[in-house]
């Protein structure tokens, strides 16, 4: 620019240049503003203010600073991009407008001037759309480069069959929305092999459609058109959408790193607060339209191998790969009600407070049967000994729940078991229904009576199961054997089409799924949660007092300031050892509200004590009701003895030195600890692998049949043996000596 001294140079127009004394020159512009000192930029500022050539300047300007000195200064203002050297024209503000975002005005002006796109109107008036964009200066012509779709739902086929045609002729189609309060815009689709990320129009259909559950419900019996909402949008607002439609074409247009995010993003504007957000749209690598639809499948093919040799890293959320945070970082974007995973997350209110630290989350579902009252979320939670655990265990569980509810691209085997067993190309043999369920005699012949008293399909007992009858499987593998089983889908997946039948013989049972940021994390997680509940319902069920835990033998700051949180609120806090025959530490923390005697409960399992105890204590907090306005967690009119809940009085207290420590220095090893337990105890322990690769997050569920929950399961033999093999009861109790207050938390 310097290299013609004929130029005349003017600052750009979208700046705003003032001196404030001789000495210094303010530049100012709409996000940022510099300051240059000296007293040649000022004086430089007012030769471009009158006009004057580069040579100009420097006739007027050298004999004060010198000839070097003023091109030093002229240069300054080149390469900092404050000055231009054409004429003053009506595209000024466009370029400022695009300098200002970063962009080369020049550039961007001179894309526009040739852009031309494509409008399809599908259950939409495009008339603002249309008028937007030729204020905008795009044309509009059939067949163009871009397709601009504006729909009354991105979940609409005839959407769907355009974005085909678009893509075959190698175009794009950017998708807007924008018939209500919320427009959506976006994604932007077009056949970019290299943006590996990028959704289809299938994938956006599925994440749409997830999160509108009722609508999905409603068109199995109406049809998808009949469920879409009528149009609601005054004509400002329709104004505003369109221009916001205008921009974002404009911007897509010239600004690559903006189209690339428009082709993972749906940008929401709230007509009514003028707030936006940006919600991600991920690519379903299992997708039928742009994935491999079998891949489920042959995930479920293929035996898990525990292969993580990485050294453990004992920190407070327990053996971790990763911390919380940045678990956090690599799953946020699942989080949104538009096109996410997860629909909400945030802190639970009432529970969260002080040092109890628990979040909520939920996951929208479309129930397999019209569901008796309107609740179509999943509610989890989530709790920690800081608030990003806390949140970032609400966002795994919720994750792992989602992860577990059936899609239909399960790898699956229709049939009875005994044909099951006596086809000879079986290669896995099925696993008995209730081996799994373990329910009683006593609990099938009363089904009717027990089942009248509950709408709760949990506590609900299932008609007995047969070996002829026909039910669905699905694969899971041996940790001690390496053997292929199958296992009841619906045991392992929620809302499947037999959960839509009045008589089902297996109900989902989530006992053992968890997640983590390796498969080998996910199953050690299922491992102990297993191992937890087997030892929390020997010792509810058979009422049996257990020694106190010595908190304080810990050292743990957060213990000791969480004892005295709980007496400040007038609740006794204090924990019970209930490890078993297993040898893991495993606790149940309680407290007890001095004044009314209400309780709270939390149970927590690990190789390494203090976080065993760690987590029974962060579980009361999440469980805790300080407002009693919610259910208490069991039937206190049922609990015949309330002594066993408390340290027992004629048994030394537990301390942090009593268990015995674990040697495993991986996490693989400590998984093959567990599952050497659970073997030499007789039992066998499974895998079935629910990650899903939209997801990412490995997701698994642990099974070990034998192993007892504390739902009120009173067919499970351990329930009845362990005690008395560990000399905690002279005899079995019988089973209506069984503790009547039934544990559903």
């Amino acid at each position: 620019m310097l290299d013609d001294f004929s130029r005349v140079l003017r600052f750009k127009p979208h700046l705003l240049v003032l001196d404030a004394g001789p000495e210094r020159l303010f530049v100012v512009d709409e996000f940022k503003r510099t300051m240059l000192s000296g007293a040649i930029f000022v004086q430089i500022a007012a030769c471009l203010r009158a006009r004057m050539t580069i040579a100009e300047t420097l006739t007027s300007l050298a004999g004060t600073f010198g000839e070097w000195q003023v091109l030093a200064g002229l240069d300054h203002l080149v390469r900092r991009a404050y000055v231009r050297s054409d004429s003053p024209c009506e595209d000024d503000a466009a370029r400022g407008f695009f300098e200002r975002i970063g962009l080369d005005g020049d550039a961007a002006c001179e894309r526009i001037a040739g852009k031309r796109v494509a409008v399809e109107a599908f259950g939409a008036d495009d008339i603002p759309l249309r008028h937007a964009l030729a204020r905008a200066g795009i044309g509009i012509e059939p067949d163009a480069g871009l397709t601009v779709a504006l729909a009354d739902s991105h979940d609409r086929d005839d959407l769907a069959d355009l974005a085909a045609r678009v893509s075959l002729r190698g175009g794009a189609l950017l998708i807007a929305v924008a018939n209500g309060v919320q427009p959506l815009i976006g994604p932007l689709l077009a056949g970019d092999p290299e943006l590996a990320d990028a959704p289809c129009i299938e994938c956006v259909r599925y994440w749409i459609r997830l999160n509108r559950p009722v609508e999905a419900l409603l068109a199995r019996h109406h049809g998808s058109a009949a469920t879409r909402l009528p149009q609601a949008v005054s004509r400002a607002g329709a104004a505003a959408a369109a221009a916001l439609i205008a921009a974002t074409v404009e911007r897509i247009s010239v600004d690559p790193a903006a189209a690339e995010r428009a082709r993972t993003h749906i940008v929401a504007l709230r007509l009514d607060t003028l707030t936006t957000a940006q919600h991600r749209v991920s690519r379903r690598a299992q997708c039928p339209c742009c994935g491999n639809p079998a891949w489920m499948r042959e995930q479920a093919a293929r035996a898990p191998r525990l292969t993580d040799s990485t050294p453990l890293r004992r920190n407070d959320g327990g053996y971790r790969s990763a911390d919380p945070q940045q678990v956090f970082e690599r799953y946020a974007h699942l989080i949104s009600p538009v096109s996410g995973a997860i629909a909400y997350l945030h802190p639970m209110p009432k529970r969260h407070a002080g040092l109890r630290n628990v979040y909520a989350a939920g996951f929208l579902v479309c129930p397999a049967a019209v569901p008796r009252d309107n609740r179509f979320d999943r509610i989890c939670s989530g709790k920690g000994r800081t608030d990003v655990q806390a949140r970032v265990s609400a966002l795994c569980e919720t994750l792992e729940r989602f992860s577990s509810v059936y899609q239909g691209d399960e790898a699956s085997v229709s049939g009875c078991m005994e044909d099951l067993l006596a086809a000879p190309a079986c290669d896995a043999s099925p696993i008995h229904v209730n081996a799994l369920q373990q329910f009683s005699a006593r609990q099938f012949d009363e089904r009717d009576a027990i089942n009248a008293l509950t709408s709760d399909i949990r506590k609900q007992v299932p008609p007995r199961f047969t070996p002829r009858d026909v039910i669905d499987w699905t694969p899971a593998w041996s940790l001690v054997t390496g053997a292929r089983r199958l296992v009841p889908m619906s045991y392992c997946y929620a809302e499947t089409p037999e959960s839509a039948q009045d008589a089902v013989p297996c109900v989902h049972n989530p006992n053992g799924c968890a997640a983590g940021s390796s498969r080998e994390e996910a199953i050690l997680q299922g491992l102990l949660e297993l191992i937890e509940r087997d030892a929390v319902a020997i010792w509810w069920y058979n009422q049996i007092p257990r020694p106190g835990i010595d908190l304080a033998s810990f050292a743990d700051l957060y213990f000791d300031a969480l004892v005295r949180e709980y007496e400040a609120l007038g609740w006794r806090l204090w924990a019970l050892d209930i490890t078993h025959d297993l040898a893991v530490p495993a606790v149940v923390a309680l407290a007890e509200n001095t004044a009314d005697g209400r309780f709270s409960i939390g149970f927590g399992c690990h190789l390494d004590a203090r976080i065993a105890t760690q987590r029974a204590l962060t579980e009361v907090n999440q469980l805790l009701n300080l407002a009693a306005d919610g259910p208490p967690p069991w039937d206190h009119t049922k609990l015949a003895s309330t002594g066993f809940l408390y340290p027992a009085n004629d048994m030394p207290c537990t301390k942090n030195t009593t268990w015995q420590p674990v040697e495993a220095g991986t996490l693989t090893a400590a998984v093959e600890h567990c599952v050497a337990r659970i073997a030499a105890a007789g039992m066998d322990v499974l895998v079935v692998d629910k990650t899903r690769p939209d997801i990412s997050l490995p997701v698994v569920q642990v099974i070990a049949p034998g192993l007892c929950h504390f739902w009120p399961r009173f067919g499970a033999e351990r329930l009845y043996s362990v005690p008395v093999q560990l000399g905690w009861c002279d005899e079995p109790r019988s089973e209506a000596g069984l503790n009547q207050a039934l544990l559903f938390l």
